[in-house]
């Protein structure tokens, strides 16, 4: 019985040391159990758009589809018109993909919060 307990402790921690080795490596990037949400935000230029290794950062607030809002960071490749709408696929503090998209797409709710 405390061989099997014993094996049990050695199991939990070799698994928690794993995830936490991969947290501490990619973010919450590959983390199972967090969730992926969707967030839109409109792209401004001037102060908010810095030159930064050869890609263009938007620091800007977003807005999810249950109307929380949250301050995120972006680059591009390329600069993005001023009041350019994207659509960002973000787990955690990783922003998995941008999209732009349009004002329509946007629900208005949504749409009215993002100014």
């Amino acid at each position: 019985m405390k061989t099997i307990l014993k094996q049990l402790g050695i199991f939990s921690f070799a698994v928690s040391m794993m995830f936490g080795i991969t947290y501490l490596l990619t973010g919450d990037r590959f983390m199972p159990f967090i969730p992926s949400e969707h967030f839109y935000a409109v792209a401004h230029t001037a102060e908010e758009q810095q030159r930064v290794s050869g890609h263009y950062v938007y620091e800007t607030y977003a807005v999810n589809t249950a109307g929380k809002k949250q301050f995120l960071a972006f680059q591009t490749e390329r600069p993005l018109p001023e009041g350019t709408y994207v659509k960002l696929y973000v787990k955690g503090n990783y922003i998995k993909l941008i999209q732009e998209t349009t004002a329509e797409s946007i629900p208005s709710t949504m749409r009215n919060s993002l100014h």
